[in-house]
Parts: C-alpha cells; sequence; structure tokens
C-alpha cells in the first residue's frame, strides 16, 4: 500500500516553514501618560460622545518624539522584521481602542511611517490578549501560498478614561503559509 506523507514546506536554507505564527519579538515602547490637551479634547468628541459620556479629560499615551500613533521603536522593530520577509508580505496590524485623532486611523500613519508596500490589513481587538484562533485564520485566509504575514499585535490604549492607560509590549509574528510563491507558479506555466 502508498503511503503518503504530508510534505513539510521548506525555504532555500533547508528549514522547516511553520504554518502557524511565530513570536518572533516583543518590544514594550517608552509611553507618556497624561491627560488630553484641550485641542485632544476637541479631536476626541465622537469618542467622548460614544465611549465615555460626561468624561471631561481623557487620558492619552504619548511616544518619544511627541508622537500619538506608533512609537519609534515599533517602526524600527517593524524594518527589522521587514527586512526578512518578501517584499510583497501582507501586514495586519492588531489594535485596541481609540486615539485622539479618531478621523485618521491607525492603520493608514502606520503605513505611512513604515512605507509598506504591500497589502494590509486592520483589526481592532479591545479586550483581548494574545493571537486568538480567528486572527490566525485569518492570516491563513488571507495569505497566498508561499507568501508570509506580518502580524502586529498593539496593546497600547492610545485615549482612554484616567487611570485606564498603562504601558504595553507590542508582539511581532511572522506567518509563513506553504506552497508555491506567486513568482514560481507563474513561471511554471510560461
Amino acid at each position: 500500500m502508498l503511503e503518503i506523507k504530508p510534505i513539510r514546506p521548506m525555504d532555500p536554507a533547508g528549514a522547516v516553514i511553520p504554518q502557524a505564527p511565530l513570536a518572533m519579538r516583543t518590544i514594550k515602547p517608552h509611553v507618556t501618560i497624561r491627560r488630553a490637551t484641550p485641542e485632544e479634547q476637541f479631536a476626541a468628541q465622537v469618542w467622548k460622545t460614544l465611549a465615555a459620556p460626561g468624561l471631561f479629560a481623557p487620558e492619552v499615551a504619548e511616544f518619544k518624539g511627541g508622537r500619538m500613533t506608533h512609537a519609534p521603536e515599533v517602526i524600527a522593530a517593524y524594518r527589522d522584521e521587514a527586512s526578512a520577509l518578501p517584499p510583497d508580505f501582507l501586514l495586519i496590524y492588531l489594535h485596541r481602542g481609540a486615539q485622539a485623532q479618531c478621523v485618521n486611523p491607525l492603520l493608514p500613519s502606520l503605513l505611512h511611517l513604515t512605507g509598506h508596500q504591500g497589502p494590509s490589513h486592520a483589526l481592532r481587538r479591545d479586550g483581548q490578549d494574545g493571537l486568538s484562533a480567528d486572527v490566525i485564520r485569518f492570516a491563513r485566509a488571507m495569505t497566498p501560498a508561499g507568501g508570509a504575514a506580518l502580524i502586529i499585535d498593539d496593546r497600547q490604549l492610545r485615549l482612554a478614561a484616567p487611570g485606564r492607560i498603562t504601558a504595553e509590549a507590542v508582539h511581532f509574528h511572522q506567518f509563513h503559509k506553504p506552497g508555491l510563491a506567486r513568482s514560481h507558479a507563474q513561471g511554471a506555466f510560461q
């Protein structure tokens, strides 16, 4: 009887490519927590109306250099991780909560700061810790055969009622999907 064994995907160096995310890096950016300025309070009116009616002055998280969206350490870690991935890798950005500039979503800001040119998705995951099975299934579904994804799990709240914001870690996971890369598959049929 013929026994069929699953093929374990290998990279060019001969190492087995994992079919599930692996934690590659965890960083804890420097965060300053402070009371929102009048301008930030005005910008956060939508959030205050929906999430915290009656709250006079929310707190905000501020990163090095006065950045309100992404810490410089996150941008540097993205660049390190991206250098080890194919140029068309999928970026999945997981975030929590809102930010003072709620009309300016976090994903476009991250794409601008990193220069990411490939496909990207952002998922807001309030109250969830770690990579859930849903996120892993999403990465599997969205990553093309032979492709890769970088999942950034950013747990930092940026806007909240006083006493709710703490400095949080940001986790980077790489996901590699087995199969022929698109460029290899196209070359085989031409």
